[in-house]
């Protein structure tokens, strides 16, 4: 196997690469309905191909300086990751692209037509529904509970991340 700079540099990016197509295919083929979960199962496969590249390429290293480079090498894909996650949930998330999407695909509307399309309770009632199903969150006697803390380990784990990073929390 190779033993060169330029490939251990390449570790992250060509991660990253897996991690974008991963999402891609993941979502095209219907494998995972849901974006947040293709995003996270396209983030594993790209942690894998970290480690193999990294056990390939950098066998002839000592231990201390492979974990080194591993760490390195994980900060900055997880860092792209991070990014991408972003860019490709913001217009999921977002209420101003929203709303801008659709007057540029509707043109003009008052603001009365625009609550048609995007009303807050309507929006509430299927982000509570969506949550629900998904098992985030359950509902007994009308009160919603805390279900699957999965997406609160990924908050927590962005929230760590934006610390290590920015040096400040949400």
């Amino acid at each position: 196997m190779p033993s060169c700079d330029w490939c251990l540099t390449a570790i992250p990016w060509i991660a990253f690469a897996v991690n974008v197509v991963a999402n891609a295919v993941l979502l095209r083929t219907r494998l995972c309905t849901s974006i947040v979960r293709s995003l996270a199962c396209s983030f594993v496969l790209g942690c894998v191909a970290i480690v193999l590249m990294a056990t390939c390429w950098e066998a002839a290293l000592p231990a201390s300086d492979r974990a080194a480079r591993l760490a390195a090498a994980f900060l900055t894909y997880a860092s792209a990751s991070y990014v991408f996650f972003h860019l490709v949930h913001i217009p999921e998330a977002s209420v101003r692209i929203r709303i801008l999407q659709e007057l540029t695909t509707r043109g003009p509307l008052s603001e009365r037509e625009i609550l048609r399309f995007y009303d807050a309770g309507t929006i509430l009632d299927i982000r509570l529904e969506r949550l629900t199903r998904s098992g985030q969150l359950t509902c007994k006697n009308g009160r919603y509970f805390t279900g699957r803390p999965r997406m609160l380990y990924v908050a927590r784990l962005f929230r760590l991340a934006k610390r290590v990073a920015l040096g400040v929390g949400t």
